[in-house]
């Protein structure tokens, strides 16, 4: 994402925007392996959350971003590279064998409990 910001030729361009195409195909294959492995239960709620932000990011995203665009089309890219950056952080918190003892690898309801800030 972040090279959009900085490709000159043609072909570059086509080829990141097929290279995106392979990871939004990945996005849609662990949306599915989710709904394989999650108890029906929390697939409700977590399909509900899921749900509301998708729809306040198609809303806010894309009108910061055409702001952003009118400054200089290269911080968007910039910008995208950020959040694809944050969200693999927050993807790392996902423990490698999760149980219902360990959902995530940082317990915020602990943290929270015990004061911990």
């Amino acid at each position: 994402m972040l090279a959009n910001a900085f490709v000159s030729q043609a072909w570059i361009g086509i080829a990141l925007y097929l290279l995106d195409h392979v990871f939004f195909a990945m996005a849609i294959a662990l949306k599915t392996y989710f709904q394989k492995i999650a108890d029906p239960e929390d697939i409700a709620s977590s399909s509900g959350v899921s749900f509301t932000i998708s729809h306040v990011a198609a809303v806010f995203i894309p009108a910061a971003f055409s702001l952003l665009w009118l400054y200089s089309p290269a911080y968007v890219f910039i910008a995208g590279a950020g959040m694809v950056g944050m969200s693999l952080v927050l993807a790392m918190l996902v423990p490698r064998n999760p149980t219902s003892e360990n959902a995530a690898l940082v317990n915020f309801r602990k943290h929270v409990a015990s004061g911990v800030e």
